[in-house]
Protein backbone atom coordinates (compact mmCIF):
# COMPACT_ATOMS: atom_id res chain seq x y z
CA UNK A 1 0.00 0.00 0.00
CA UNK A 2 1.89 3.15 -1.11
CA UNK A 3 0.58 6.56 -0.02
CA UNK A 4 1.48 9.65 -2.03
CA UNK A 5 1.59 12.77 -0.26
CA UNK A 6 1.89 16.28 -1.97
CA UNK A 7 2.36 19.67 0.26
CA UNK A 8 0.92 22.64 -1.09
CA UNK A 9 2.29 25.83 0.11
CA UNK A 10 0.05 29.29 -0.38
CA UNK A 11 1.65 32.75 1.03
CA UNK A 12 -1.33 34.16 -0.36
CA UNK A 13 -4.59 34.42 1.19
CA UNK A 14 -7.04 33.53 -1.38
CA UNK A 15 -8.98 30.60 -2.46
CA UNK A 16 -7.22 27.31 -4.11
CA UNK A 17 -8.51 25.08 -6.59
CA UNK A 18 -7.47 21.70 -7.83
CA UNK A 19 -8.77 19.31 -9.76
CA UNK A 20 -7.28 15.97 -9.76
CA UNK A 21 -8.02 12.75 -12.31
CA UNK A 22 -9.49 9.83 -10.38
CA UNK A 23 -6.74 6.84 -11.75
CA UNK A 24 -8.89 3.80 -9.99
CA UNK A 25 -12.47 3.28 -8.33
CA UNK A 26 -12.58 3.40 -4.85
CA UNK A 27 -12.14 5.80 -1.96
CA UNK A 28 -10.08 8.94 -1.62
CA UNK A 29 -8.78 11.02 1.11
CA UNK A 30 -7.93 14.61 1.88
CA UNK A 31 -6.18 16.05 4.69
CA UNK A 32 -5.78 19.65 5.52
CA UNK A 33 -3.56 20.43 8.41
CA UNK A 34 -2.13 23.65 9.40
CA UNK A 35 0.98 23.67 11.97
CA UNK A 36 -0.09 27.62 13.58
CA UNK A 37 -3.38 28.62 12.12
CA UNK A 38 -7.01 27.47 12.05
CA UNK A 39 -7.83 26.93 8.54
CA UNK A 40 -10.95 27.62 6.71
CA UNK A 41 -11.76 24.28 4.15
CA UNK A 42 -13.98 24.17 1.53
CA UNK A 43 -14.48 20.36 -0.37
CA UNK A 44 -16.18 20.25 -3.38
CA UNK A 45 -16.07 17.14 -5.36
CA UNK A 46 -17.43 17.11 -8.48
CA UNK A 47 -17.50 14.02 -11.01
CA UNK A 48 -16.26 14.96 -14.70
CA UNK A 49 -18.52 12.62 -16.23
CA UNK A 50 -21.83 13.80 -14.15
CA UNK A 51 -20.47 17.60 -15.14
CA UNK A 52 -20.18 17.19 -18.78
CA UNK A 53 -16.18 17.51 -19.05
CA UNK A 54 -13.63 20.04 -17.92
CA UNK A 55 -14.14 23.55 -17.94
CA UNK A 56 -11.55 24.61 -20.65
CA UNK A 57 -10.89 28.56 -19.27
CA UNK A 58 -10.23 26.77 -15.49
CA UNK A 59 -9.13 23.67 -16.49
CA UNK A 60 -11.20 22.21 -13.30
CA UNK A 61 -14.47 20.18 -13.58
CA UNK A 62 -17.84 22.15 -14.19
CA UNK A 63 -19.32 23.68 -11.36
CA UNK A 64 -22.90 23.07 -10.36
CA UNK A 65 -24.09 26.43 -11.37
CA UNK A 66 -21.91 26.58 -14.76
CA UNK A 67 -22.88 23.48 -15.41
CA UNK A 68 -26.98 24.88 -15.13
CA UNK A 69 -26.16 27.70 -17.19
CA UNK A 70 -24.53 26.06 -20.10
CA UNK A 71 -27.58 23.68 -19.78
CA UNK A 72 -29.79 26.51 -19.65
CA UNK A 73 -28.37 28.09 -22.88
CA UNK A 74 -28.75 25.02 -24.75
CA UNK A 75 -31.96 24.87 -23.89
CA UNK A 76 -32.73 28.28 -25.33
CA UNK A 77 -30.84 27.53 -28.70
CA UNK A 78 -32.92 24.25 -28.73
CA UNK A 79 -35.98 26.36 -28.32
CA UNK A 80 -34.66 28.75 -30.99
CA UNK A 81 -34.50 26.53 -33.45
CA UNK A 82 -38.39 24.90 -33.01
CA UNK A 83 -39.83 24.11 -36.20
CA UNK A 84 -43.39 24.69 -35.05
CA UNK A 85 -43.68 28.60 -35.52
CA UNK A 86 -42.55 27.89 -39.30
CA UNK A 87 -45.21 25.22 -39.89
CA UNK A 88 -48.06 26.12 -42.23
CA UNK A 89 -50.25 22.62 -41.70
CA UNK A 90 -53.66 24.38 -40.18
CA UNK A 91 -56.54 23.50 -42.43
CA UNK A 92 -59.10 25.59 -41.31
CA UNK A 93 -59.61 29.63 -40.87
CA UNK A 94 -60.02 29.67 -37.37
CA UNK A 95 -56.75 27.42 -36.75
CA UNK A 96 -55.26 29.74 -39.46
CA UNK A 97 -55.82 32.68 -37.19
CA UNK A 98 -54.65 30.89 -34.09
CA UNK A 99 -50.87 30.45 -36.06
CA UNK A 100 -51.22 34.27 -36.99
CA UNK A 101 -51.72 35.07 -33.07
CA UNK A 102 -48.91 32.45 -32.42
CA UNK A 103 -46.49 33.77 -34.88
CA UNK A 104 -46.83 37.32 -34.15
CA UNK A 105 -43.31 37.19 -32.42
CA UNK A 106 -41.26 35.33 -35.26
CA UNK A 107 -37.97 33.33 -34.79
CA UNK A 108 -35.61 36.37 -35.86
CA UNK A 109 -37.65 38.48 -33.09
CA UNK A 110 -36.11 35.81 -30.38
CA UNK A 111 -32.67 35.55 -31.92
CA UNK A 112 -31.90 38.66 -30.28
CA UNK A 113 -33.49 37.88 -27.28
CA UNK A 114 -32.27 34.91 -27.02
CA UNK A 115 -28.43 36.06 -27.10
CA UNK A 116 -29.35 39.10 -24.95
CA UNK A 117 -30.15 36.35 -22.39
CA UNK A 118 -27.42 34.23 -22.65
CA UNK A 119 -24.93 37.33 -22.36
CA UNK A 120 -26.82 38.09 -19.01
CA UNK A 121 -26.86 34.73 -17.78
CA UNK A 122 -23.11 35.11 -18.17
CA UNK A 123 -22.63 38.35 -16.40
CA UNK A 124 -24.99 36.76 -13.63
CA UNK A 125 -22.30 34.08 -13.31
CA UNK A 126 -19.70 36.33 -13.54
CA UNK A 127 -21.27 38.42 -10.64
CA UNK A 128 -21.92 35.16 -8.55
CA UNK A 129 -18.29 33.89 -8.83
CA UNK A 130 -16.89 37.37 -7.87
CA UNK A 131 -19.18 37.59 -4.91
CA UNK A 132 -18.01 34.00 -4.08
CA UNK A 133 -14.28 35.58 -4.39
CA UNK A 134 -14.82 38.00 -2.27
CA UNK A 135 -17.00 36.34 0.18
CA UNK A 136 -14.08 33.78 0.43
CA UNK A 137 -11.29 36.36 1.12
CA UNK A 138 -13.59 38.52 3.82
CA UNK A 139 -13.92 35.20 5.39
CA UNK A 140 -10.34 34.39 5.51
CA UNK A 141 -9.43 37.93 6.19
CA UNK A 142 -11.34 38.03 9.21
CA UNK A 143 -9.77 34.32 10.69
CA UNK A 144 -6.79 36.15 10.23
CA UNK A 145 -7.73 38.73 12.41
CA UNK A 146 -9.19 36.50 15.19
CA UNK A 147 -5.91 34.59 15.21
CA UNK A 148 -3.69 38.12 15.39
CA UNK A 149 -6.02 39.41 18.07
CA UNK A 150 -5.41 36.30 19.78
CA UNK A 151 -1.96 36.64 19.51
CA UNK A 152 -2.24 40.29 20.59
CA UNK A 153 -3.40 39.04 24.34
CA UNK A 154 -1.19 36.91 24.71
CA UNK A 155 1.52 38.72 23.73
CA UNK A 156 0.03 41.28 26.17
CA UNK A 157 -0.62 39.17 29.36
CA UNK A 158 2.94 37.83 29.14
CA UNK A 159 4.07 41.73 28.50
CA UNK A 160 1.79 42.39 32.01
CA UNK A 161 3.51 39.43 33.97
CA UNK A 162 7.17 40.42 33.22
CA UNK A 163 6.21 43.79 34.24
CA UNK A 164 4.25 42.81 37.40
CA UNK A 165 7.55 40.31 38.23
CA UNK A 166 10.11 43.49 36.88
CA UNK A 167 8.27 45.83 39.70
CA UNK A 168 8.27 43.29 42.24
CA UNK A 169 12.06 43.06 42.06
CA UNK A 170 12.51 46.18 42.20
CA UNK A 171 9.99 46.69 44.99
CA UNK A 172 12.00 43.48 46.93
CA UNK A 173 15.51 45.23 46.17
CA UNK A 174 14.41 49.06 47.38
CA UNK A 175 12.71 46.91 50.27
CA UNK A 176 15.68 45.40 51.51
CA UNK A 177 18.24 48.04 50.92
CA UNK A 178 16.44 50.81 52.98
CA UNK A 179 15.82 48.19 56.09
CA UNK A 180 19.55 47.49 55.70
CA UNK A 181 21.41 49.33 58.45
CA UNK A 182 23.56 50.60 55.79
CA UNK A 183 22.01 54.12 54.77
CA UNK A 184 22.98 55.45 51.37
CA UNK A 185 25.95 53.25 51.44
CA UNK A 186 27.51 54.22 55.02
Amino acid sequence: LEEKFRVVTQVKIEPFQETNAIKAPGWYRLCVASEMHTLLVEMDIRSGNKMGGVDRSTGHVFTYEKRALLDDEKRLEEEDKDPKLNANTYPSISEERQKEIDNQVRHEDLHATTSQIKNLNSMVMEMKMKYQDVNNRIRSHKASAERNQDNLIWKNKLLTVLYVMITLFQVHTMRKWLLSNKLLGT
